[in-house]
């Protein structure tokens, strides 16, 4: 399992961290591409040998036309042996690329599955404050669509550019020992895709940022509308909420497509250079043979053109890349927002790990206000409930029922000194304490897809079963039935 202790501020920072973490199988296919790519380039000159002497029935007898001939001995001069050799070549070239994607590739899944498992343990960790800020739809569209990008970001996102990297190096070297002039008109392409990628890297990343941001606020509207569903139809706003939804659809499409527009505007430019690049390299090399300014042969020519074609496709390559980048920055840096928010409520050192029974609840001055709110719920609230004692909170809608019991349960993080439970600060205790000491019964219930009873006990043990059985035979515990209603203006007759 993958630490997630590289979750980072900086993308660069965590793909190091990455790096470091899997240097061993890394190590493997970097030497995998890196022969490969040596193999790819050795199929072109290869070709030139055999060009060299079926044409002039000369082989070079320096560098590599020694080793070939000293290789194919006395199948020098037949052309099967070239064909085999060629068809060899390109094979195994093929199948050391082939182990070199599966290790990137199974790297990018293992990080994506370890993210995605911390990431859902870290936000399962979080009060309850934490999703009153943060929709669950938009939580649900980080653990998937967020995640997703960053893990092609892992997978293409890493082997590409160190397949470019293997490739180009060695073919410019070859293609300056062919011919300096073309071989500085091939790097061409190479300058104006770095040029191209840093007037665009800016509004590639803004236009993620939103397009991951509209779809996050998307899940949200969908979560919450499909699990009020009963609510919306029992007061006929099915037409409205469809036009609110119409609506964000219609933003998403249009800031995807711009953002669709602009990663696909990478890569005709680029192929267009190529193109280009490629027309002037037959004209130059033309002009080179004809008014003698280099030597070159037909077979040096052929062979020239055959790597520069090698280079075309790592460039795309780049070129696609280089726009996934920016959107995996951005879902990078939305995970990061998430990951990094502070665990509110935790256990203090030395907590308590069980409630007494029949233990006494006291409130000193109690003061409570929501996130994201100006009015407090709780005012200067003092109570104190006796232990045995049996007990019953009414009050007017928004009184501060249900947020008492929110607190009572730890739910809100509240300054020490606040409530106490059989004379001790709330902080005293665990959070598993109050799990196995409380139980709320709410009016708009949501079961797990179990028995009643497992939803009652959630945890199948005979032990939970034996606590709960003691629990509900005291009079601690306490049942709150709550009514929620809203005597506001209704969000669906508001703009926003």
């Amino acid at each position: 399992m993958v630490p997630l202790g590289f979750m980072d501020d900086h993308l660069a920072q965590n793909l190091w961290s990455i790096v470091r973490h899997y240097k061993g199988r890394l190590f493997i296919g970097l030497l995998l591409v890196f022969i490969s790519n040596l193999l790819l380039l050795l199929n072109p000159l290869i070709l030139r040998q055999a060009l060299l002497i079926f044409s002039s029935h000369a082989l070079e007898q320096e560098g590599l036309g020694s080793i070939l001939h000293s290789f194919l001995g006395s199948y020098t001069y037949s052309l099967m042996a070239w064909v085999i050799l060629l068809l060899s070549v390109a094979s195994l070239s093929a199948l050391l690329k082939y182990y070199m994607r599966i290790i990137f590739i199974t790297i990018g899944r293992e990080v994506e599955v370890s993210v995605r498992e911390k990431m859902f343990q870290r936000i399962q960790s979080q009060s309850k404050g934490f999703f009153d800020r943060h929709g669950i739809g938009d939580l649900l569209s980080r653990l998937t669509n967020d995640i997703s990008a960053y893990r092609d970001l892992l997978g293409p996102g890493l082997m590409y550019p160190v397949f470019f990297v293997t490739l180009i190096i060695p073919a410019v070297a070859v293609l300056f020992t062919l011919s300096p002039l073309m071989a500085w008109v091939s790097l061409i392409p190479i300058v104006v895709i770095y040029l191209f990628h840093f007037g665009i890297r800016s509004a590639l990343y803004q236009l993620s940022h939103h397009v991951q941001e509209l779809l996050g606020e998307m899940s949200v509207m969908v979560h919450e509308h499909f699990s009020g569903i009963r609510l919306i139809k029992s007061y006929g706003i099915e037409q409205a909420t469809s036009k609110l939804f119409q609506k964000l659809c219609q933003r998403f499409s249009q800031m995807n497509l711009r953002l669709t527009c602009l990663q696909g505007f990478v890569f005709p430019v680029l192929s267009l250079v190529t193109r280009l690049v490629t027309v002037a390299l037959v004209l130059l090399a033309g002009a080179l043979i004809l008014l003698h300014w280099q030597p070159l042969n037909l077979a040096d020519f052929l062979a020239f053109m055959w790597i520069q074609s090698y280079m075309f496709g790592p460039l795309l390559m780049l070129g696609w890349v280089l726009p996934m980048y920016q959107r995996g920055q951005a879902a990078y840096h939305r995970l990061v927002e998430i990951y990094q928010e502070p665990l509110e409520v935790q256990d203090q050192p030395g907590a308590l790990s069980a409630i007494p029974l029949n233990a006494s609840i006291e409130c000193r001055d109690l003061t409570f206000t929501y996130p994201k709110q100006t009015t407090p719920t709780l005012n200067h609230i003092n109570l104190k409930i006796e232990g045995g004692s049996f007990i019953g909170l009414t009050g007017p809608v928004g009184a501060g029922k249900t947020t008492l019991l929110r607190l009572l349960n730890r739910e809100y993080e509240i300054p020490r000194g606040k409530i106490l439970i059989d004379g001790r600060d709330i902080h005293d205790y665990r959070l598993q304490a109050f799990h196995q000491a409380m139980i709320t019964v709410d009016q708009l219930p949501f079961l797990f897809s179990q028995t009643i009873g497992n939803n009652i006990v959630l945890v199948n043990q005979k032990q939970q079963r034996k606590k709960l059985k003691r629990l509900l035979n005291k009079p601690i515990c306490m049942r709150l039935f709550k009514v929620f209603l809203n005597n506001t203006k209704p969000w669906w007759e508001s703009e926003g």
